[in-house]
């Protein structure tokens, strides 16, 4: 499945979702070049061994709660 065809099967099924009630921003669920280039560079400058551990344990429970973002991918 080439990136354009999965993009517009996504764009497609967000037609048929079920709204909360709650107002949300329809942002993409990818990361910007700016935040993979700091999750990297923090990662370098840590003493954890594999990216994944680190991802987990640090980016998506200290960085989510301290900036106040809703989640990241």
């Amino acid at each position: 499945m080439s990136m354009t065809s999965a993009r517009l099967s996504f764009l497609h099924g967000e037609t048929y979702l079920i709204s909360s009630g709650i107002k949300q921003r329809n942002k993409p669920f990818y990361l910007s070049v700016s935040e993979v280039m700091t999750i990297v560079i923090a990662f370098h400058q840590s003493v954890d061994r594999d990216l994944k551990t680190y991802y987990i344990h640090f980016v998506c429970s200290y960085l989510t709660v301290k900036q106040g973002r809703q989640g990241l991918p």
